[in-house]
């Protein structure tokens, strides 16, 4: 494959992983290393490059006749590329930090981008060539394994043809293709029962914003947290800028973008002051309700009635990349702002300056 780093030396990403707390561990090809977790040297091979640039070769370079044989090792590769994507993402996001926040060395830099580089030319075999010839032959495998299945087992009843059974059902692959492609839906407000909450409970006013407000100008919408929480206004923008933070490091982690309403600690830290639901909703947060998101909530173990919840939904980096990646710059662009914002805010204070003039000056 073009592109790739060939030489005896290549380092491969996080080779290991800890085997007493499961911690990431070493960008270097070696096993003598301690987890910087919990100082183990128990320590498993977790993912290889190496292994990943093969399969797309063999993957890519497979014959017409032999593509349905090698579906089992596309559904593997997908498996491996995205294990991988969390760390890369971590990655691009401390190389796209400023010269004097990174913490990488001068080689361990190189080697950084290197990752970052061979992973996406992965990620472009996948998405220009193996999706487009894999993809859409999933039904023809699963008829495969059912006709191996069935020739072990000569007293079954014949089964049908493949290439008969495709052809009947091509236009109901096309369109499990495109439902897969499809965003996800907004909550339906018209479904939510407002007669069964009290008047101006913390949701009807969450509600409220997001049935009437705009909500898409961020100096607009702090300035508009301060004129309706004066007192708690720096409380409410640091812990907004606290969550910003760490869903802009960690992006994968749901339970960072999942924000159940009724949480008490949450109310207490920005939600009860109702505007702060505005920097949530330009971000992209959106009302959910229980059954829409109740994968997410037996992953996290999370035990809930049926209520409300706060959810930023990750596009699929592998089907929707630029829409990923717009999502993200969107994350870091809300996260930046307001921490620039919380180091100018106060210097300016003792200017004499009004208050319009202060955000718009520490937004900027």
């Amino acid at each position: 494959m073009e592109g790739f780093n060939e030489g005896d030396d290549i380092v491969e990403p996080i080779t290991y992983i800890c085997g007493e707390c499961g911690n990431d561990v070493a960008l270097q090809s070696t096993a003598a290393v301690r987890c910087r977790n919990c100082g183990s040297r128990i320590l498993y091979k977790k993912r290889s490059y190496r292994e990943l640039k093969a399969l797309a070769e063999l993957l890519y370079s497979a014959s017409e006749d032999k593509i349905v044989e090698e579906y089992e090792k596309f559904e593997f590769f997908k498996l491996k590329l995205d294990s991988l994507l969390s760390t890369i993402t971590r990655y691009r996001i401390q190389l796209s930090d400023s010269q004097e926040k990174t913490i990488f060395g001068p080689k361990t830099l190189k080697i950084v981008n290197s990752l970052v580089s061979d992973y996406d030319k992965l990620y472009e075999a996948y998405e220009d060539h193996l999706y487009n010839i894999y993809t859409p032959i999933q039904h023809l495998y699963n008829e495969y394994k059912k006709n191996k299945e069935v020739e072990q087992e000569p007293e079954k009843v014949e089964f049908k043809s493949i290439v008969e059974e495709t052809k009947l059902n091509l236009k109901q692959i096309e369109e499990v293709k495109e439902k897969l492609k499809e965003a996800p839906k907004e909550v339906n407000f018209s479904n939510i029962k407002n007669e069964d909450l009290p008047s101006n409970t913390l949701f009807d006013k969450i509600l409220d914003i997001y049935k009437s407000e705009p909500c898409n100008d961020l100096e607009t919408i702090v300035i508009d947290i301060c004129n309706e929480h004066p007192d708690d206004f720096l409380k409410i923008v640091q812990n907004l800028s606290n969550l910003f933070n760490e869903i802009s490091r960690k992006p994968d982690e749901v339970n960072l973008r999942l924000l159940r309403i009724n949480n008490e600690k949450l109310q207490e830290d920005f939600l009860k002051y109702f505007s702060s639901a505005k920097i949530l909703r330009y971000a992209g947060f959106r009302i959910a309700q229980t059954h829409e998101i109740s994968d997410h909530l037996q992953k996290l173990n999370i035990k809930h009635d049926d209520e409300y919840f706060l959810y930023l939904n990750e596009p699929d980096m592998f089907t929707s990349y630029n829409k990923w990646k717009d999502w993200l710059n969107r994350i870091n662009f809300v996260s930046e702002h307001l921490k620039s914002f919380l180091s100018n805010y106060k210097r300016l204070r003792r200017s004499d300056a009004d208050l319009k003039t202060i955000v718009s000056s520490s937004l900027r």
